[in-house]
Formats: C-alpha cells, sequence, structure tokens
C-alpha cells in the first residue's frame, strides 16, 4: 500500500468536510494555512506523509483530510463553501465586499450571531477583514461597536468579550 493511501485511511477515508471518498480527489489540508510556507521551505507533501507515520499518524489541528474542492474552497475564506452555505454568511458570492456607508454594523451583528459565545475586538477585526475591506476600515468598527453597545445592542463583559444583548430580538430591513 502506497504512504499516500495509507495516509488516507489514517485520516478517515473521507473528506472532513463533505465526505468525498473517492482517494483520487483526496489531499492533505493544511488546517494552518501554512502548506505554501512548508513548500517553500522545500518539505513537499510525502515528508509530511512520512512524517505523520512516524509519529503514528496524529490527529491534530494541523493537518486533516480533504477532498480538492473542500481543499481549495477554504483557500482564500474561512472554510469551505459546504460550511459557509450552513452558516449565515459575512459575504456575498466568493469575494472580498466593499462595504459601503452603514454596513459595517449589519457585518458585525452578522458576526456576533454567528458567535453567540461572544468576541473580543481583535477577533471581530481578524474576522470581518477577512472578507470585508473599506477605508479607515478599523476606525468605522470601533465606531459601530461604540455606537451598539452606546444603544445597549451589545455588552461587553468584565473580560473584554463582546456579545449580542438579545439575539433575538434584532431588527432586521426587508
Amino acid at each position: 500500500m502506497s504512504l499516500r493511501m495509507e495516509f488516507i485511511q489514517a485520516y478517515g477515508g473521507k473528506c472532513m468536510c463533505c465526505g468525498e471518498s473517492h482517494p483520487e480527489f483526496l489531499t492533505l489540508e493544511h488546517l494552518r494555512k501554512d502548506g505554501a510556507i512548508e513548500r517553500q521551505n522545500g518539505r513537499q507533501t510525502l515528508a509530511v506523509y512520512r512524517e505523520l507515520k512516524m509519529q503514528g499518524w496524529p490527529q491534530q489541528d494541523r493537518y486533516a483530510l480533504y477532498c480538492w474542492n473542500c481543499n481549495l474552497g477554504s483557500r482564500f475564506l474561512p472554510g469551505c463553501p459546504h460550511k459557509r452555505e450552513a452558516t449565515p454568511l459575512l459575504f456575498k458570492e466568493h469575494r472580498w465586499i466593499r462595504l459601503k456607508h452603514g454596513e459595517m454594523g449589519d457585518a458585525i451583528i452578522r458576526l456576533l450571531e454567528m458567535f453567540p459565545e461572544g468576541l473580543k475586538v481583535a477577533d471581530i477585526h481578524e474576522k470581518l477583514s477577512q472578507n470585508y475591506h473599506c477605508s479607515k476600515f478599523s476606525d468605522k468598527m470601533t465606531t459601530a461597536i461604540q455606537r451598539f453597545k452606546k444603544k445597549g445592542i451589545i455588552e461587553r463583559s468584565e473580560t473584554g468579550i463582546y456579545k449580542l444583548k438579545d439575539p433575538q430580538g434584532i431588527r432586521r430591513p426587508v
């Protein structure tokens, strides 16, 4: 059995995202998105397979088995399209969106709806900047958060976590 087939079997034999099981369609997914860096440093996929085999095929947060579609689908935006379709989207189509006046607030509300446990300002900034861009991004985000806090739409915990006060009570324009 080839080393690649051993890897496929050790990591479940199917794509962790969509369940695709044809070996021809399966590939190594770098969960930390550092595959390009590894290849630039001369570390090819076969070397990763060898190292993982020597370590007993560890099930870590670093590598996974994905199909090519899910692997490429998660390359430029957070998560595969399968997972994005199953959750409220922060983005339209599969590209960055230029935020128009007033849209930053809606993006923040949708993000906090996706993370009911709340997020710190740095996490909000990181997640939004993956999908959106606009001039003075940080200033607009901070202003929107302060406005929502003042209006009682979001609250900040002592640990700096922002949450929606009443997730069910958010009114959206139709």
